[in-house]
C-alpha cells in the first residue's frame, strides 16, 4: 500500500495548531495549580516574578502533575479515537500503525511519552525530516507513520 509521509513542516504546523488548542486549559492548570498549592499570602504574578522564590515548590509539581495528565488525555485519547490532535486533523493527516489502521490509546499514550526521548538536543524531531519514511524517534519507537489522508 502507498503511503503518502508528512513531512517535517507540516507535523510543525500540527504542533503550533495544537499549542493555540491547548494554550487556554494550560493555563487553566497553571492558575489552579497555583491556587491549591501556592503560597496562601501573595498573588500569582507577584510570585511568578519573585526572584527570592523557591527554585522549586509544591505549586510546581502540581503544575507538571496536572499538565501531564491533560497532555495524556489530549494526545492519547485525540490520536486513538481520531487518528490525529486537532492540530494534525485540520492538516488532513493521521497517525497510523504499521497495519495503516489507529493506534490504540496505551500505543497512543506510549507515543506522548516517546515525546520526551525526542526532545533531547531535538534530535528524534529532525529524523523526521531526515529519514525515508518520514519518522520521529518517537514514531520508530511506537511504530507509527504520520500520513496524509
Amino acid at each position: 500500500m502507498e503511503r503518502n509521509y508528512a513531512g517535517f513542516w507540516m507535523r510543525v504546523l500540527g504542533n503550533i495548531l495544537d499549542s493555540f488548542v491547548l494554550i487556554i486549559p494550560m493555563a487553566l492548570v497553571e492558575y489552579l495549580s497555583f491556587k491549591l498549592a501556592g503560597p496562601a499570602n501573595t498573588g500569582y504574578w507577584e510570585y511568578a516574578t519573585d526572584i527570592n522564590r523557591p527554585i522549586w515548590s509544591s505549586y510546581e509539581t502540581v503544575a507538571i502533575l496536572l499538565s501531564t495528565i491533560l497532555g495524556v488525555l489530549y494526545y492519547g485519547i485525540m490520536t486513538s479515537k481520531y487518528q490525529g490532535t486537532v492540530g494534525k486533523l485540520m492538516l488532513g493527516l493521521r497517525v497510523i500503525g504499521e497495519d495503516g489502521k489507529a493506534i490504540s490509546i496505551g500505543r497512543s499514550i506510549g507515543r506522548y511519552f516517546a515525546y520526551i526521548p525526542s526532545s533531547f538536543f531535538m534530535i528524534g524531531y529532525i529524523m523526521v525530516g531526515i529519514s525515508s519514511k518520514k519518522q520521529g524517534l518517537h514514531d520508530k519507537i511506537c511504530k507509527t507513520y504520520v500520513v496524509y489522508k
